[in-house]
């Protein structure tokens, strides 16, 4: 029997922008570095089609503390405009841990959406990666939510979107 998933849950958010605003600022892959000090820089080439299994390098800060970032690839797994987008990290040598991040749009209105995100971890390492990095991936979760809706509404409010 495999190990029982970990998940973490980011806090849930009100952004006063439509969902389609909050989705192509998660997608504007070239522009994280703007708002999102938690993934600085995700490198990807989203096809014009469908964009399932198509490669994902995202910098994170590194949590083991001997280099500025982390750089790891993740594979997408749902993109489902404008409501969920997820991207899966694999067991791979260099890092043994099966990963996936969700993140999930609500349209509460035509001007108005709720968002939040998981992160899940799998396998035989979940244990082991939450216990040691748990609180860390936390706090990360929950800045992206607020970062996300500083830079949505902003964005929306500048055009009056």
């Amino acid at each position: 029997m495999s190990p029982k998933p970990l998940q973490i849950r980011s806090i849930d958010i009100e952004i006063d922008a439509p969902d389609t605003v909050a989705w192509d600022v998660l997608v504007d892959f070239a522009n994280y570095a703007r708002w999102n000090s938690f993934t600085p820089k995700i490198d990807t080439d989203l096809p014009l089609g469908d964009p399932l299994g198509t490669q994902l390098k995202l910098w994170v800060p590194s949590m083991k503390g001997t280099e500025p970032v982390d750089v790891v690839t993740h594979y997408f797994r749902i993109f489902d405009r404008p409501r969920h987008l997820a991207w899966e990290h694999p067991p791979e040598a260099a890092s043994p841990h099966l990963t996936r991040r969700d993140q999930h749009l609500e349209a509460l209105s035509p001007n108005r959406c709720r968002y939040y995100s998981t992160d899940t971890f799998l396998g035989d390492t979940a244990e082991a990666l939450y216990s040691r990095h748990g609180v860390w991936v936390q706090r990360g979760l929950d800045t992206v939510a607020i970062e996300l809706k500083e830079e949505a509404e902003r964005i929306a409010h500048s055009t009056g979107g």
